[in-house]
């Protein structure tokens, strides 16, 4: 099987190093917060341009940090109706969620002002949001937590995502662009005034374990033997990046006769080919025909929030998306004799 990512191939690139670390933190008895954690932190501010950075042990953990600091609770939160479900499922247990339909790459649409108290985008497939687009219809007062996911290393205009919003939250795991065996995030930010705040959000509400409670909080410890293995896989973050996009515009070009689409970055993003992903109204049989011939892809994402969250409008893009999107493997430890067998497993089935 062609795998669609491959912790293990990722784990034998990284092994040395790691085994070194895993030595280093067991003795040390610093198993969470330490050395490593730091170290991840300081080059997350450097590759996003922020001042401040702060671990979490999820993504999805962040998001729910940066809404509990920034305060946002009870409130009109603007969410995408299309993405991973995370980061809309965490403004939804605090707040009155409206969704947003996104244009055909996936990314939020706005087509009128919105004055909502907090927004949500979400920059997907390793492409940024088209933030000029977005802050022309976002009010001056909306707070805006930027979800990077899946964007880490990617620019908008030569800015690196991550540098946008008040606050934007990275992520850490196996399908991530710097993965690992297991889960992690992170916060980046500017405004120093949130940063004691946002330690007490991840000390569950306390600056210090024998201060008072002052903040709603949640056990937003970061873990060491997690935070090496993103901090050697940030060491190599510009290497597998181009390995992603030499493996992506392979695809493109090898596909360029075939009655296929596919989601491309806006014209001011320079992607980080977080994923390659064809779009065609045969998506179902396409996967079965290359699950047949052993090559693994994945279906990002077949179900829109509507009908959960209980916001009937219609959104045709996000519909369009749920039914034909399809990632195919690009992942940076694909051998080139194993695109080439993706890729002609694709040709056959036209």
């Amino acid at each position: 099987m062609i795998k669609f990512t491959n912790i293990g191939r990722a784990y034998a690139e990284l092994q040395e190093e790691l085994h070194n670390a895993y030595n280093e933190i067991h003795s040390s008895g610093q198993v969470s917060n330490g050395k490593y954690c730091k170290l991840v932190e300081e080059d997350l501010k450097r590759i996003t341009q922020r001042k401040f950075a702060k671990m979490f042990p999820s993504g999805t953990s962040a998001i729910l940090g940066a809404l509990l600091a920034w305060n946002i609770k009870n409130k009109k939160v603007a969410c995408t109706n299309y993405s991973y479900v995370a980061s809309t499922n965490q403004a939804a247990l605090l707040n009155d969620v409206e969704l947003f339909d996104v244009d055909k790459n996936g990314l939020m649409l706005l087509k009128e002002q919105i004055n909502h108290d907090a927004c949500i985008p979400v920059s997907l497939f390793g492409n940024t949001v088209d933030y000029d687009e977005f802050y022309k219809n976002i009010g001056t007062n909306t707070k805006v937590i930027v979800d990077c996911a899946q964007s880490l290393g990617a620019k908008y205009k030569g800015k690196p995502d991550g540098s946008f919003g008040d606050v934007a939250v990275l992520s850490f795991s196996t399908n991530k662009p710097v993965p690992t065996a297991g889960t992690h995030g992170a916060l980046v930010w500017n405004d120093e005034n949130m940063t004691d705040i946002i330690k007490q959000v991840a000390n569950n509400g306390k600056l210090g374990r024998n201060d008072p409670i002052n903040t709603f909080g949640i056990n937003g410890s970061a873990y060491e033997l997690q935070a090496c293995q993103i901090y050697f896989g940030l060491k190599r973050l510009e290497k597998w990046q181009t390995r992603r996009e030499k493996i992506s515009r392979y695809y493109i070009e090898t596909f360029a006769d075939l009655p296929l689409n596919f989601i491309l970055p806006n014209k001011h993003c320079t992607s980080n080919f977080h994923k390659f992903v064809l779009l065609h109204e045969r998506r179902d049989a396409i996967h079965d025909h290359l699950k047949a011939n052993n090559v693994d892809a994945q279906k990002h994402y077949t179900d829109s929030f509507n009908d959960f969250f209980g916001d009937k409008k219609e959104m045709p893009n996000t519909t369009m998306l749920c039914n034909s999107v399809l990632s195919i493997p690009n992942n940076q430890w694909l051998t080139d004799a194993e695109v080439e067998t993706v890729a002609e497993t694709i040709k056959k089935f036209f």
